[in-house]
């Protein structure tokens, strides 16, 4: 994203904190009103720029750190939109909580997609040879999601 969009989905990021509620009534706020890559791409900027505080630590900053960022979103400029993206409006550790409940999320996803990866290729390889045209749409369908779900989780026909 440019910086200009980064700054935009996190000034939303934090609209919705300021509503209050836990961590996971935050988070289903966020993902209600932004794209979850737009989401993910917003905490990895903030967190790259707050590369040096170590309250985002373990697993979050392993998760952070694997997310692309825009670099020019992260450079301490008076050209980069987000440092005057209020970046210090939610406390740093409360970031950790709610990259917690991100990272959580991101996982659980991607293991019932790889889940649902599964059980599409048990079908596809079990296609009886001869079967009637309902069923080749079927099939036809079981490969499109295959196909979808490589992608999602970054697969080439594993």
């Amino acid at each position: 994203m440019k910086p200009e969009e980064t700054k935009e989905i996190w000034e939303g990021i934090i609209e919705i904190y300021k509503e209050g509620g836990n961590p996971s009534q935050t988070m289903d706020k966020i993902f209600c009103q932004f794209e979850e890559k737009a989401v993910k791409e917003a905490f990895a900027t903030v967190a790259a720029i707050k590369k040096n505080d170590g309250r985002i630590y373990g697993e979050n900053r392993k998760f952070m750190d694997s997310i692309p960022v825009n670099p020019d979103a992260v450079v301490w400029d008076n050209r980069n939109p987000m440092i005057y993206a209020d970046l210090d409006y939610i406390h740093t550790a409360n970031i950790n909580v709610l990259i917690t409940e991100l990272r959580m999320r991101v996982n659980q996803k991607t293991t019932h997609m790889s889940e649902l990866y599964q059980t599409v290729l048990r079908y596809i390889e079990n296609e009886p040879e001869e079967c009637g045209e309902a069923l080749e749409n079927v099939y036809a369908e079981l490969h499109n999601l295959k196909v979808s779900l490589e992608e999602y989780l970054g697969k080439s026909g594993t």
